[in-house]
């Protein structure tokens, strides 16, 4: 949280803290956008006016915006700190995406991320995931770790269906699944015995690729 410092000017929001001028945002211009480059959503969950880091000569890139955070007060750099790894896993892991062709993400989709990483989103920009699935709604018994009968491979199973099938760059359509499906598993659940990895690739293996294989031509 900002301190008060005399000096600058700064203000009181009662749901935000001392905030200083400099990071007043208008959150309903970037509300409007179709999208965002990566610096500026980052930006934007940092509290600090992107037009305030990024020339319009200068892309709002990832790279740019490491770069720039060192500036930034102590416990703002902490925080900033902790979204650019949040980000660089969620993209590593295919559970954050580019839109295709550039360093963008589209507003809904990064805030509703953001949220489910439990990081401290402006309130002017939760209604970005209105009709979407948010953290709030109830988890399923089979997903919740404090239910008794809680099957961990079952979880990660329903994970990596998610996030595979959901992600068409995740999956070559023209090799065998169950390969890519274990080399998924391998790369983001390492704890995994072997024979898990396998278990868990045949279930989540969609029905007419069951044989594991390359499918014959036409499929």
């Amino acid at each position: 949280m900002k301190q008060k410092n005399k000096d600058y000017d700064w203000y009181f929001d009662p749901s935000e803290g001392w905030c200083h001028k400099r990071d007043i945002i208008d959150y309903s211009h970037y509300k409007n956008l179709d999208c965002w480059e990566i610096g500026v959503a980052i930006s934007l969950l940092c509290r600090t006016d992107p037009q305030s880091m990024f020339s319009l000569k200068r892309k709002a890139s990832l790279t740019d915006f490491i770069d720039m955070a060192e500036s930034f007060y102590p416990d703002e750099k902490d925080f900033a700190h902790s979204v650019i790894e949040h980000v660089k896993s969620s993209m590593k892991s295919g559970k954050l995406n580019y839109l295709p062709d550039s360093e963008s993400v589209k507003p809904s989709e990064f805030i509703q991320w953001a949220l489910t990483k439990e990081l401290n989103v402006p309130k002017e920009l939760i209604p970005l995931t209105k009709g979407q699935k948010t953290p709030g709604e109830k988890v399923p018994p089979y997903l919740n770790p404090k239910n008794p009968d809680y099957a961990p491979e079952l979880a990660i199973a329903v994970e990596a269906w998610e996030t595979i099938y959901s992600n068409p760059k995740l999956i070559n359509k023209t090799r065998g699944y169950i390969t890519q499906i274990e080399a998924w598993l391998e790369k983001n659940h390492s704890d995994l015995s072997k024979e898990a990895v396998t278990r868990i690739a045949k279930v989540i293996n969609i029905k007419k690729r069951k044989n594991g294989g390359v499918p014959p031509t036409g499929e």
